[in-house]
């Protein structure tokens, strides 16, 4: 059973720059310090092989085996030199799976120091060590048997392969941003590193003769998860599941989660024993962070639980193809509220636009519609590529309204747009308009002066002359006068 919490609210001012960090940081180890791990294990185990190592202690590990359950039908041997390379290959993974046995074996308990083998045993042992120590996950790794209790935080940083790393790469994203912006970055630190420590320490002392090292950030990943039920409890959190072939989304409290995960684990640790997944690490992780987050909340009492509220965004679709079909039946009591809906929603919403200007233009001596067609008309100026679409749009009003009902602003960024688009007709009946209704306006000189040079790019020279002489005759004391002053002593 796979089961993901989703969650949206991501944006750059809440952005989770730690979850982000703890990812490269992983990446940058796996695959700067990592990549030649499988090539040092290769040496080491060519080694192990052909030095009798191998030899050595599985013939010793059959011997500790033989009169138990696991000894039936193993090989009779005297001496390990006397096992066949078949026999090895055979028993080695059940001897490294058996962590009693490895746990007395570098104790010294089963090749014992007063006996004649146990000098070449500890000096081939210590050879074979090591080779094994240039691989970065068994020189950083937490191993057990070893107590290398610098691995318990180590460990949290290294993965077995690109698959390991980006499963639990994925999980981290998904639950460490939620907590991140829940909890803040402080006490998110701190809970990733302890739980991952605490993962890693109830593996030790459940598995002390383990000495195959324990990599991977699955343990502090699971704390997170533990955490996360813990933080958003009664909150119904949308979460992916899949059983098998059939996968779905669903809602639940995030708390219900606690419970299935934990018993998800422990049933994969029953029937899947010799699996290498560190099973109990990730029952540990859930429980510590389980535990840190109760007393979390307990002391601070903060999180976030908007991080799972829904983004608005996502009904934008449906509204408009409902407001549409409304709109096509000519409801315009239905389609305006929905086509309204969507812009409160996002206010640039260029189909809401448009099709509440034509619902609107039903009714063209209606406020609805001025609005409307205000409302589009600076969203087209601001858009360049739209100049066309602003110059129909505008005709159109101008036909249907019979008088401009405009603000100033507005008609001067239109100006400012026509003249740019080159439709310098439009440009001039709305400076005209405004000399008539606002002639004191202190950017019509502006307006007036980019007009008369977009007629001399375009080779209208009289149209040119007209604007400059006006500009002169009404606004003489202005910068823009002085600059019609100049061009026209020029063009003569």
């Amino acid at each position: 059973m796979l089961i993901i919490p989703l969650s949206g609210k991501l944006s750059k001012s809440n952005l989770p720059a730690l979850t982000i960090c703890i990812i490269l940081i992983n990446c940058f180890v796996f695959f700067v310090f990592q990549h030649k791990d499988d090539e040092h294990y290769g040496e080491a185990m060519e080694m192990y092989f052909t030095s009798g190592l191998a030899a050595v202690e599985v013939f010793h590990y059959l011997k500790y085996i033989e009169h138990t359950e696991k000894g039936r039908g193993i090989p009779i041997v005297q001496e390990p030199r006397e096992l066949s390379q078949e026999a090895i290959v055979k028993y080695l993974p059940s001897m490294w799976r058996d962590r009693e046995f490895m746990q007395k074996l570098l104790s010294d308990q089963i090749i014992l120091p007063d006996t004649p083998l146990y000098n070449t045993w500890k000096e081939l042992r210590a050879r074979y060590e090591q080779l094994l120590s240039k691989a970065t996950a068994h020189a950083y790794g937490y191993l057990p048997a070893l107590k290398n209790y610098l691995g318990l935080l180590t460990y949290m940083f290294l993965h077995a392969d690109l698959m390991h790393l980006i499963g639990n790469m994925l999980f981290l994203w998904f639950v460490g941003c939620v907590l991140e912006i829940g909890i803040g970055r402080p006490s998110y630190a701190g809970l990733y590193a302890l739980t991952g420590v605490l993962a890693a320490f109830l593996f030790g002392l459940i598995y002390a003769g383990n000495a195959t090292p324990l990599i991977g950030a699955s343990g502090a990943v699971s704390g997170l998860i533990g955490a996360y039920t813990v933080a958003y409890g009664r909150t119904r959190i949308k979460v992916f599941y899949s059983v098998g072939f059939y996968f779905n989304y669903t809602k639940v409290p995030a708390i219900v989660l606690l419970p299935v995960w934990i018993a998800s684990e422990i049933l994969m640790l029953l029937l899947r024993s010799s699996s290498p997944v560190a099973y109990v690490a990730h029952v540990a992780g859930l429980g510590s962070g389980a535990l840190l987050m109760f007393l979390h909340e307990k002391a601070f009492k903060a999180k976030k639980s908007e991080v799972f509220m829904e983004d608005p965004s996502e009904k934008i679709p449906g509204l408009l193809e409902e407001a549409t079909e409304c709109a096509k039946k000519l409801d315009i009591s239905a389609a305006r509220p929905l086509f309204e809906q969507v812009l409160a929603i996002d206010s640039q919403n260029h189909p809401a636009m448009i099709g509440l200007y034509n619902l609107e233009k039903i009714t063209p001596q209606s406020e609805h519609y001025h609005k409307a067609s205000e409302r589009l008309l600076a969203h087209l100026s601001r858009i360049p590529s739209e100049s066309e679409t602003l110059l129909e749009v505008f005709r159109e009003y101008n036909r249907l309204s019979k008088k401009i009902r405009l603000s100033r602003d507005l008609l001067y960024k239109m100006i400012g747009g026509f003249i740019s688009s080159k439709h310098l007709r439009e440009a001039e009946s709305l400076i005209a308009y405004l000399l008539k209704v606002s002639p004191q306006w202190e950017h019509i000189p502006l307006a007036v002066l980019n007009l008369a040079k977009a007629y001399l790019r375009t080779g209208m020279k009289e149209k040119a002359a007209r604007c400059l002489q006006i500009l002169s005759a009404k606004y003489p004391q202005t910068n823009e006068s002085k600059i019609a002053r100049n061009m026209l002593s020029r063009s003569r």
